[in-house]
């Protein structure tokens, strides 16, 4: 479904409670995720009242990148990358970005679930204007207009 050798997700949502605090990221609150055995997603987590969004891989080991600052009760954008080598999350315009390089062997694949994780019980509290995957890692030109779209369609910043 989605290439391990590379992808970009957008996600335009509005989250207004995070339940999730575990250290486990596929045990946080799923926003999209991989229900099979590779535990891969975007997750949410409360990390002592500050709020994360976690693009997480699994393969051999976990694999992730962070994006800070997330307002619960706000429209927002989150992205979720991979180039075939390093993870990127963020928030809004691409600013807020925590990346960790990867050795990964696995995919997005069936099933994908949206609202919630991959073996978690803990669903997005809020909801989802739209979601966009795209399974290839796209140039920046095209992520600038992924991200003018959703912002003028929905009104979240880019």
């Amino acid at each position: 479904f989605i290439s391990a050798s590379g992808y970009h997700v957008f996600v335009v949502l509005r989250a207004v409670a995070i339940a999730g605090t575990n250290g486990t990221v596929y045990l946080n609150d799923g926003v999209i995720a991989d229900g099979g055995a590779g535990w891969w997603g975007l997750y949410l987590k409360d990390n002592g009242g500050a709020y994360e969004a976690h693009g997480f891989h699994w393969d051999s080991g976990v694999k992730e990148a962070v994006a800070t600052g997330f307002v619960l009760g706000a429209d927002c954008l989150l992205e979720w990358s991979f180039d075939g080598s390093v993870i990127r999350c963020s928030l809004g315009d691409g600013g807020d970005v925590n990346t960790t390089g990867v050795g990964n062997v696995g995919s997005l694949a069936n099933p994908v679930s949206i609202g919630t994780g991959a073996s978690s019980s803990l669903f997005l509290n809020g909801a989802v204007a739209a979601v966009l995957v795209c399974n290839v890692r796209l140039l920046d030109t095209e992520i600038r207009n992924v991200r003018a779209s959703l912002s003028s369609r929905y009104g979240v910043t880019a």
